[in-house]
């Protein structure tokens, strides 16, 4: 996935916004990436994606989506 595709359809919130935001933010649980323009707070889509982008971050892994 390329840093200008939206990973929340609903919001259009980018990858690179939210990996952005979870290297400034330091999410400590998936749930707190909503706070990046509302990501993953209507359909549930893209849950799971921000679930793994939370981990990678937590593990110390370079942020990115397959």
């Amino acid at each position: 996935m390329k840093k200008n595709d939206n990973v929340c359809v609903c919001h259009k919130v980018s990858l690179g916004k939210l990996v952005s935001f979870v290297q400034r933010e330091n999410p400590k649980v998936p749930s707190q990436i909503s706070e990046c323009l509302g990501a993953g707070t209507s359909c549930g889509w893209c849950i799971p994606f921000l679930e793994k982008l939370q981990k990678q971050h937590a593990a110390g892994e370079q942020l990115h989506l397959s």
